[in-house]
């Protein structure tokens, strides 16, 4: 019989199992640290590589069908590791996440779909562009659709080439 036990997948779970393991909830972690003090808030707790914006999806796939062998998933925590690749979410039963659902992490994340929400709900925001024609590049920031918080951001002279994603 497996044991039950909740998951967090993140870049660094250590706050996430902490709160878990405070709560006498025996806690899984994969993340990119692995270290000390998320080991002992753990029950298992696997490192896996990060890359530029959260961790290595095929890693992770392999570390969660391997502890599937061992325990029952209670639950997903999650953080940005995981809004960066909503697919990790395809991993896990859809009733055990505890958080947004892919969908919803992929129309957050494709600024397409982004924007229009908050311009329906009157929700500010400064001024955007999706295009490379930008005269003075040096005045934009730009922010890679993967990152999250304030990675991934830096004038848009040196990221036209990524505009032209978009």
């Amino acid at each position: 019989m497996t044991e039950s036990i909740f998951l967090v997948v993140a870049g660094s779970g250590r706050a996430i199992a902490q709160g878990l393991k405070a709560l006498d909830y025996p806690v899984a972690v994969i993340d990119g640290f692995a270290d000390q003090d998320t080991i002992s808030a753990a029950r298992v707790c696997k490192k896996v590589k990060r890359g530029r914006f959260g961790l290595d999806a095929a890693e992770v796939e392999n570390v969660i069908q391997t502890m599937r062998a061992d325990f029952t998933f209670s639950g997903l925590f999650y953080d940005a590791a995981i809004e960066v690749n909503p697919q990790l979410l395809d991993i896990v039963d859809d009733e055990i996440i505890v958080g947004n659902s892919r969908d919803s992490l992929q129309r957050c994340k494709d600024p397409h779909q982004f924007f229009p929400v908050l311009d329906k709900h009157s929700i500010v925001y400064p001024n955007i562009r999706f295009n490379s024609n930008i005269d003075d590049s040096d005045r934009w920031l730009y922010k890679h659709h993967l990152s999250t918080g304030g990675i991934g951001v830096n004038t848009a002279v040196n990221n036209v080439n990524d505009l032209e994603h978009y």
